[in-house]
């Protein structure tokens, strides 16, 4: 069984392996999981996501697919009035549009 650190630090090398970026290591300071030039990266490794987030990416990509335009999930998230915003593309999307594909 993988804890839930070794899962963690796993998916912090596949992600700087595939953004061709460096991994910053654990040091409880305040950084990103991984860097490279224009971007930093917080990733979240988990054996499951909310069912309403993979039927958001499902209906994104029929979406996507009928037109030819690329699929974006934008999260928002309200609090007191305001709202913040969280747009996700599937990797192999975000990859493509930074020439990495």
């Amino acid at each position: 069984m993988t804890s839930n650190k070794r899962r963690g630090s796993d998916a912090e090398r596949r992600l700087s392996k595939v953004v061709g970026g460096r991994r910053n290591p654990n040091t409880g300071t305040a950084a990103a999981d991984v860097e490279t030039d224009m971007f930093v990266y917080e990733i979240k490794s988990r054996k499951t996501i909310p069912a309403y987030i993979v039927n958001a990416f499902r209906q994104a990509y029929w979406a996507g697919t009928n037109t030819g335009k690329v699929p974006v999930v934008v999260l928002e998230h309200r609090v007191q009035g305001h709202a913040r915003r969280y747009y996700c593309l599937a990797e192999r999307d975000w990859l493509d549009l930074h020439g990495k594909g």
